[in-house]
């Protein structure tokens, strides 16, 4: 994978599950597909900011979609963002973990 988009207020999403995953973030939509990652690149400004969140996945044996979680984060200008999609087998569905690291440039 090109890490070169990902830089200081990015966000990196790994789906390692067998069904699509979305994200809606500050009303940038993306789709990710099954073993699929993909970067959300946001316009730093000086200043932190919030934006709301919104991660969603299509469930295995159906159609519809269903809503993992919604929330409101705080955007900084120095960090970036890595969030991996995974599958829980005691819930059946899809689950999550982030990790938010600073960047010095």
């Amino acid at each position: 994978m090109n890490l070169a988009e990902f830089k200081g207020v990015s966000w990196l999403f790994l789906n390692t599950t067998e069904t699509k995953v979305g994200v809606d973030l500050g009303g940038s939509k993306i789709e990710i597909k099954p073993g699929e990652s993909k970067i959300i690149a946001n316009n730093p400004s000086s200043n932190p900011t919030n934006m709301a969140i919104r991660y969603y996945f299509q469930h295995p044996n159906k159609s519809e979609w269903k809503v993992l979680s919604a929330s409101t984060v705080a955007i900084y200008p120095n960090r970036r963002e890595i969030c991996i999609f995974s599958w829980d087998p005691r819930y059946k569905r899809v689950n999550y973990h982030g990790i938010t690291f600073p960047v010095m440039e």
